[in-house]
This record gives structure tokens, C-alpha cells and sequence, in this order.
């Protein structure tokens, strides 16, 4: 297992196959509830209850909400732990709304963007007394 799967915590063996022909119910998480979600740190919305059911059963809520992509990247990221990390096959209809939940609340404008601090003013960041090597060329005195 790779360190990121274990991390992920997704290595476990997939499903048994089924017969063909047999009856298969969809897979579906475990419905969360409220106290739980909040508790999670996820805004509320439409497809909350499969990010909680699906993401949180492999790894934390923080990995999630630190992340920004768009609904491709976020397809692209599901698809990836599903190549490398064990991920279950989501149904069509729970992929497309985990996807817009997730291009929603964590898409590339997302408001988390706005709690980053600002970069540093020159006068509020420590002294750099190191000198830059002179360059190709050049003299220590500056002159070629």
C-alpha cells in the first residue's frame, strides 16, 4: 500500500463479484446526521449527506475542505483515488451530485480563498543579510 492510500485509509479488497444477472442494489452511504455533518466542518447543500456517507469513510473532512478544484478536477480526483486508493464505483446520479456539491463549496473561487492571509509587507518580514552570488560574468565588484 502506498503511503497515500494509507493515508486515505482505502486499501481494503473490493467487492466480491455478483452473478450475472442478479439483482444488485445501488451503493449508498449511511446517512449521516445533522450533528455529525456540522461537526465536520461541511456547509450545508444539496449532496452534503454522500460527502460526509462517502468521503469521510475513507479519510477526514479536512482533506476535502483543504482542497480547490474545478467539477472536472474534482472528477479527476475521485477517478484517481479510485485508480490508486481502493475507491468504490459511485452510481452516475450520486457522482453528479457529489461533483456539484464539491465545484460549489470547494471549487476554485471558493470563499475559503479569502481567509489566506495577504502576503507580507518588505518592513514586517525578517532581515535577509545573505548575499546574492555576483553573476555569470561578473567580478565580485560587479564589473565583466
Amino acid at each position: 500500500m502506498t503511503l497515500a492510500g494509507a493515508a486515505l485509509g482505502c486499501g481494503e479488497a473490493p467487492p466480491q463479484p455478483v452473478a450475472p444477472g442478479a439483482a444488485r442494489a445501488p451503493l449508498a452511504p449511511a446517512a449521516p446526521d445533522a450533528e455529525r455533518s456540522a461537526a465536520l466542518g461541511f456547509p450545508e447543500g444539496p449532496g452534503l449527506e454522500l460527502i460526509v456517507g462517502h468521503c469521510t469513510a475513507c479519510h477526514s473532512a479536512k482533506l476535502v475542505q483543504q482542497n480547490r478544484a474545478t467539477r472536472h478536477g474534482w472528477r479527476e480526483i475521485i477517478r484517481w483515488m479510485q485508480r490508486t486508493q481502493g475507491f468504490w464505483e459511485l452510481d452516475a446520479q450520486h457522482e453528479e451530485q457529489m461533483l456539484d456539491y464539491l465545484a460549489t463549496h470547494y471549487g476554485p473561487n471558493a470563499e475559503a480563498e479569502e481567509y489566506r492571509r495577504l502576503p507580507l509587507s518588505p518592513e514586517w518580514l525578517p532581515p535577509n543579510n545573505a548575499e546574492a552570488p555576483p553573476r555569470p560574468g561578473k567580478n565580485q565588484a560587479g564589473q565583466g
